[in-house]
């Protein structure tokens, strides 16, 4: 059965997403305390709430958990699920394994849409009746989302960049028989990438939208940067390898990267580096063939200023 308070909120009369399953959503945090509460108090507020949302504390060594069992407390379709801390982060596989522990906790049997949800988001009351009138509207969406914004000390929120084609990691909206049909998420760095790739190998359409904002509280890869410049510039060069970017599109991007990161110019020329070190070991990449063509097909697009 819905929530108790879902027969309460407001839908559009007529809407086909009305009449259907709802959705879940599954957020993998750790050590959230300062911004977590912005993500619940947006979801909970949404005209169209969630059959059931699972948060995965995935060993938090602050107050995250508490704050969840406060929230879970008033809202009964919200339920946490801890993991042991394994002593840090582990970016991509880390977060996809806290993932489908979420996943496997899930008691709602019947759901049209998984949502993977990050913990220092907030949104919009409707962001989320927004985003399934354009499943409506779209039949061949696949995996969408809103645009993030980074929004941080009280600036101005600016706009992080993102092809519209590519939906943003921090909150994917899945078709059921998407997420089914392109075998879930992989579990590694890059599976926002790949799994828009397979979606869109298997037929559907990907989207982000820039009108359904996202307001980002924490910028983008800041934990990811704490590490070695050389340690990060290497893991970069060897994920865009094994993804299968179109050597074209790897050089421009570690010119970009020249401009934008620490230490400038070295950071750039690292990442090339190891890029161009597996293609000369001919390292195998980590996704099949179909989808390094549609990546590529992709970046070919956006040199060629192709929308």
């Amino acid at each position: 059965m819905y929530p108790e308070t879902y027969p309460k909120i407001k839908k559009q009369a007529g809407s086909r997403f009305a009449q259907q399953d709802g959705y879940i959503i599954i957020s993998p945090v750790r050590d959230e305390e300062e911004l977590i509460h912005k993500t619940i108090e947006s979801v909970v507020h949404q005209t169209i709430l969630p059959r059931q949302w699972v948060i995965v504390d995935d060993g938090s060594t602050d107050n995250t958990s508490a704050i969840v069992v406060s929230y879970q407390n008033k809202h009964p379709w919200i339920k946490l699920v801890s993991r042991k801390d394994r002593g840090r982060r582990v970016p991509g596989g880390g977060v996809v394994e806290a993932f489908y522990d979420g996943l496997k906790a899930v008691d709602i049997e019947n759901w049209e849409y998984v949502v993977k949800l990050d913990g220092d988001l907030s949104f919009e009351p409707t962001y989320f009746e927004d985003i399934f009138s354009r499943f409506e509207d779209k039949p061949g969406l696949g995996i969408a989302s809103g645009q993030t914004y980074l929004a941080v000390d009280g600036q101005t929120p600016r706009r992080e960049s993102c092809p519209r084609t590519h939906t943003r990691g921090a909150s994917k909206v899945y078709k059921r028989s998407c997420f089914y049909d392109i075998g879930g998420i992989m579990g590694r760095r890059g599976w926002d990438t790949i799994d828009d790739m397979a979606a869109r190998g298997k037929g559907y359409d990907t989207r982000s939208f820039p009108e359904l904002k996202l307001l980002h509280h924490r910028p983008m890869g800041i934990l990811a940067r704490k590490k070695s410049w050389v340690k990060n510039s290497r893991q970069y060069g060897e994920d865009y390898y094994q993804l299968g970017y179109h050597p074209l599109f790897m050089m421009l991007k570690c010119v970009k990267f020249m401009a934008i990161h620490k230490p400038f110019l070295l950071f750039g020329l690292h990442m090339g580096l190891h890029y161009t070190r597996f293609m000369v070991l001919k390292k195998g990449k980590i996704v099949d063939g179909d989808i390094v063509k549609k990546i590529r097909e992709m970046q070919i697009k956006r040199m060629l200023l192709i929308k």
